[in-house]
């Protein structure tokens, strides 16, 4: 590994000399792993990101879905009226799909 640093870069000064030669190329592989590190962590929460919103965005069609049922249950022998349960629970939807984004 004597004469060449790991990657090539210009230097303002000599780097031949053992000491500074082992300080860059020290610094340099210690800089290559924490980009590597970071590049990886930065994959991992995007990813983790993404299956968090899938879920939420399930979540909330579930309850969609679930709503839908009960006010349909509850509505087979009435006549068409919006009363204060369905807006409230059209209200609690709303809002859990803007808290989502």
């Amino acid at each position: 590994m004597q004469g060449h640093i790991p990657y090539r870069i210009w230097l303002p000064w000599d780097y031949n000399i053992p000491l500074v030669f082992w300080i860059i190329s020290i610094h340099q592989i210690i800089t290559s792993f924490f980009a590597a590190i970071i590049g990886a962590g930065t994959d991992a929460l995007i990813l983790a990101l993404s299956l968090q919103t899938c879920a939420q965005l399930e979540i909330f069609e579930s309850r969609l879905h679930k709503f839908i049922i009960s006010k349909t249950v509850r509505d087979l022998g009435h006549t068409l009226s919006t009363s204060n349960k369905d807006e409230v629970g059209i209200s609690e939807c709303v809002h859990y799909h803007l808290s989502i984004y």
